[in-house]
């Protein structure tokens, strides 16, 4: 009884203090946690972390100024809370990590909409216990129990939408997260049901797509949706590839950009949507494969765009490759073999260097595998060095990869992210340099695609 009414008299605190003037462009979340002193408390949004300190017996007041509404979660420990923070209204939590069920309580003017965000959490979990049954049926079966949880949804943003606190701003938001949430399932559910089912084949019916129509793209509120985006980036990139005549795997190559580029100025009259997908799309690009190439889409987006940090990003990740250009001297790397040994690029000078950056838990990287294997039983006597350099945070699962394969080219692990040097964005990344140190390749070919063997036999002295 002491530990409740202690509990309840620091909620009320906690409560109180929110009633206090609040700056209209200030982020504030204030409360308790108790029985979480070892526990780090972090504001996730994105890719941006923020730590938030707490006192002696688990208070905490976070406070920052935004311009805009900060959609994320709250960590502690293997618990997370969904939030959605807007400038100028305050949020409070307490809760015993002990009892987290029955003690997590929310207050201030953002409870309605915090509470709605874990009545939705707690329906999705409910749902998505019978994920490989629901995947199991036949479509229409699986369709079936989708709408239901939709409906969920819908019933849920009724319930609360009449509240104070919940705006219509975010009411209508959720409206569009829970329809394009859907449709992403429908559209991923025949992949999904091979997977889970087991299956080589499923059959769709013929109106499968159905909910395709009538959608409004060309709607700014969809760029604050990330399902709508994830949406919207295959929708671009299949009908873009499609209006191209462009075929195969044509991910990274400049053609396919310029495509991109085309599709969304004649799709989008939205000019904060079409300088969105550019930005998006472009930096995508850059980052696997340099500027090179798309030099006139790059100038395209940089006459365009308004969003400042969004310009200094492309223009940053377009300088980042300044270094590893071709016929640039290869930034020197120290990493480790599976014995502790460490080796240094330098030390290959006078061979020619194929690297291969992947991880064991990358599955393209995997594919690599067998075509890595026949490059170096063809290349082995000749004067070029093959190293697979992981980047594994979890070493021993390199460790053990390597050994159970038994892996007969340089094996080495990096441990200090050297694969930085080389912008490394995306594995499997190959990189081909001469004898001198100098770069050929920063972004060479696949092991599996003939360019590569082409390339390597016109090496001079190979």
């Amino acid at each position: 009884m002491k530990k409740l009414l202690s509990f309840s008299l620091i909620l009320a605190a906690a409560l109180i203090v929110g009633c206090q003037t609040q700056p209209v462009d200030q982020i504030r979340i204030i409360g308790t946690m108790k029985n979480a002193d070892s526990l780090v408390l972090r504001l996730v949004e994105g890719q941006k972390i923020d730590t938030i300190k707490k006192a002696i017996g688990g208070t905490f007041d976070y406070q920052k100024v935004s311009a805009k509404p900060i959609n994320g979660y709250l960590n502690i420990g293997k618990k997370y809370i969904m939030v959605y923070l807007v400038p100028g209204k305050d949020l409070s939590i307490s809760v015993d990590l002990k009892n987290w069920d029955s003690t997590l309580v929310f207050g201030g003017k953002l409870k309605p909409i915090t509470d709605y965000l874990l009545d939705k959490r707690k329906a999705m979990s409910k749902w998505s216990k019978n994920t490989v049954v629901f995947y199991s049926k036949e479509p229409v079966a699986y369709r079936v129990s989708r709408d239901s949880l939709e409906k969920v949804y819908v019933d849920l943003i009724t319930k609360y939408a009449g509240m104070s606190g919940f705006d219509e701003q975010f009411a209508a938001k959720e409206k569009l997260i829970t329809r394009f949430e859907k449709i992403l399932d429908l559209k991923n559910f025949q992949m999904m049901s091979k997977y889970y089912a087991k299956k080589d084949t499923v059959i769709l019916p013929p109106n499968w797509n159905d909910f395709e129509k009538g959608l409004k793209l060309d709607d700014p509120a969809l760029l604050q949706v990330p399902a709508a985006m994830q949406y919207l980036t295959g929708y671009i990139s299949e009908n873009a590839k499609k209006e191209a005549g462009l075929t195969g795997d044509v991910w990274g190559k400049p053609e396919f950009l310029a495509a991109k580029f085309a599709f969304i100025k004649k799709t989008f009259s939205s000019p904060e949507m079409v300088e969105s997908f550019m930005y998006s799309d472009l930096g995508q690009q850059i980052d696997g494969a340099s500027a090179k190439g798309v030099e006139p889409q790059l100038a395209e987006y940089l006459a365009l765009a308004k969003n400042q940090e969004q310009i200094a990003d492309i223009k940053k990740k377009a300088s980042d490759w300044a270094d590893i250009m071709p016929g640039k001297q290869a930034p020197d790397f120290t990493v480790v073999d599976i014995a502790g040994k460490e080796f240094s690029l330098s030390q290959f000078k006078g061979k020619y260097v194929f690297i291969d950056f992947w991880a064991t838990w990358c599955g393209p990287c995997k594919q690599e595998i067998p075509f890595l294997k026949k490059l170096y039983e063809d290349y082995q006597k000749k004067n070029i060095v093959i190293m697979s350099i992981s980047i594994d945070q979890d070493k021993k699962a390199w460790e053990k990869m390597v050994t159970e394969e038994g892996f007969k080219w340089f094996q080495f692990h990096d441990g200090k992210k050297m694969s930085d040097k080389y912008v490394v964005r995306f594995i499997p990344s190959f990189i081909l340099i001469d004898k001198e140190g100098k770069i050929i390749d920063p972004r060479a070919p696949n092991p599996s695609s003939t360019e590569l063997r082409k390339m390597l036999e016109a090496l001079p002295g190979i």
